[in-house]
């Protein structure tokens, strides 16, 4: 196991924050990814487009 320290929202009220969770070990075929920054636009108004979204909506923009 080992640990990773991601960001996350509680809420779409709520700004990112630091998380901390346990991972299993890598398997032969599994690919570890390192990733140091990752650019996110108006996370919290995302976090409100897909909470508010009707279900009919919800598949299209979880696709996008």
């Amino acid at each position: 196991m080992f640990t990773v320290k991601p960001r996350a929202m509680a809420s779409s009220a709520d700004p990112l924050r630091p998380i901390t969770f346990q991972r299993r070990n890598r398997r032969p075929k599994d690919i570890l990814i390192d990733v140091h920054y990752a650019g996110i636009a108006t996370p919290t108004l995302i976090t409100q487009v897909l909470n508010s979204a009707t279900p009919s909506r919800r598949g299209r923009e979880a696709m996008v």
